[in-house]
């Protein structure tokens, strides 16, 4: 069997359990359920993996958290996709108290 027509695009956001502060974010699964929604209907499916990631604010404390990274494959993204994604991680940034969310698109990390 060749292979062909592969979805060569990954975009991943990242989505945080812990705010600016360290606290915890009572509504971080409600995030995930919407990144996952969103890339679903974007690009036909989202996976969703559970991670561990450590971060300074910008008051100097380290803040260590469960993440959830939900991504999605596409074989192309174009600019209108991207900014729908980009507005989705500055909901994700407002509603779980961000200074930044991470946006991960084919291996670049961007801070929204």
């Amino acid at each position: 069997m060749a292979l062909s027509n592969g979805l060569r695009n990954r975009i991943a956001i990242y989505c945080p359990t812990r705010d600016s502060d360290g606290q915890s974010i009572p509504n971080a699964q409600v995030l995930v359920t919407e990144a996952l929604s969103a890339l679903s209907e974007l690009f036909g499916g989202a996976t969703a993996t559970l991670s561990q990631g450590a971060w300074i604010n910008d008051k100097g404390a380290l803040i260590l958290e469960d993440i959830t990274i939900v991504y999605a494959f596409a074989a192309e993204l174009g600019s209108a996709v991207i900014e729908k994604v980009e507005a989705l991680c500055e909901k994700i940034k407002t509603d779980g108290r961000q200074e930044a969310v991470s946006l991960e698109v084919n291996g670049e990390l961007f801070f929204v």
